[in-house]
């Protein structure tokens, strides 16, 4: 992922009044996108829900070791009608992203940007209930995987899982009794 900020939203930085905002997409079967503002904003081809604050979100980063760090972050003031409707999906391992932009001066319409700040996956949701919903949403980089043994079977699944179409191990099952006569004169 590109450590830039890219020409339109460098642009609005530099400007005397910066609107910034950040956006949450959870890739859920029904997918959850939120903004750090108020109303309905349009970008990327859909429609995010504004929640008046982000709330709060943890430092992105790297450890000095150059391995990635997860990303926390909370949505607050949220409709208590949401809530059953996030614990009923299933939100482990789905995508997470974490975009920033920067609105124009109306705050009404996405005047630069929105780049991509941060992508992974989704670890766990805690939610705190009240008058409105916190919830917290903890999520771990893909890089966190590459220490993981990657676990691949011969098997005739596995290969057309890996390459679609492909016959090689078909009859595998069936060679598991076979006697071969190897090498006989």
């Amino acid at each position: 992922m590109s450590r830039d900020l890219g020409t339109a939203l460098s642009r609005e930085v530099v400007k005397p009044s910066l609107n910034p905002f950040f956006a949450v997409e959870l890739a859920l079967d029904d997918p959850i996108r939120a903004w750090t503002g108020i109303g309905e904003l349009s970008f990327g081809g859909h429609t995010w829900l504004g929640t008046g604050a982000l709330g709060t979100v943890s430092g992105i980063g790297e450890d000095a070791d150059g391995a990635a760090t997860g990303v926390s972050v909370t949505l607050s003031g949220i409709d208590p009608s949401f809530e059953a409707d996030l614990m009923e999906q299933d939100y482990r391992g789905k995508g997470f992203s974490l975009y920033v932009g920067a609105l124009d001066e109306a705050f009404k319409t996405v005047a630069a940007g929105p780049k991509l700040l941060w992508k992974g996956r989704v670890d766990s949701v805690e939610v705190q209930d009240g008058d409105t919903l916190a919830i917290t949403i903890t999520a771990e980089s893909r890089m966190r995987d590459q220490g993981r043994p990657r676990i691949r079977r011969y098997t005739d699944q596995e290969q057309r899982r890996r390459f679609p179409g492909d016959r090689f191990f078909e009859y595998l099952t069936q060679m598991v009794e076979v006697s071969i006569l190897w090498g006989k004169a």
